[in-house]
């Protein structure tokens, strides 16, 4: 029973690992390129509501979120597999981030009356 137990997990890990480092980055590019192009999106799309832009880390959060969200549906190996790809991908988008200098201040949106949201903070009151 026990070494079922290190299979399945095994079998989860091996698979997110063939999927993160195979050709993924020929057909989407690396993950904090990846990841920062879809930032940039969600920035430019919610700017006016976020408290500080979207980082290619934080991308890697919520679409492990989205998966948190497709098991609680339906219990699917998929699910998982893809939570720990998308783990191992946003720890490689910490990873680039310290090993750039510090980035310049990105310009805040202007107060325009919309209700500033942080994300972060919301997920920690729910």
């Amino acid at each position: 029973m026990k070494e079922d137990r290190y299979t399945a997990r095994g079998e989860v890990l091996d698979e997110a690992k063939r999927l993160t480092t195979g050709d993924r980055n020929v057909t989407y590019g690396p993950p904090d390129a990846d990841f920062a192009r879809t930032a940039g999106m969600l920035n430019a799309l919610f700017g006016h509501i976020l408290k500080e832009p979207l980082t290619p880390q934080d991308v890697a959060k919520i679409v492990i979120c989205i998966k948190l969200s497709r098991s609680v549906w339906n219990e699917k190996l998929d699910n998982y597999v893809d939570i720990a790809g998308y783990a191992a991908c946003g720890w490689e988008c910490v990873s680039v981030a310290s090993d750039r200098e510090s980035p310049e201040e990105e310009p805040r949106p202007q107060d325009d009356g919309y209700q500033m949201v942080d994300l972060r903070e919301l997920v920690r009151r729910t």
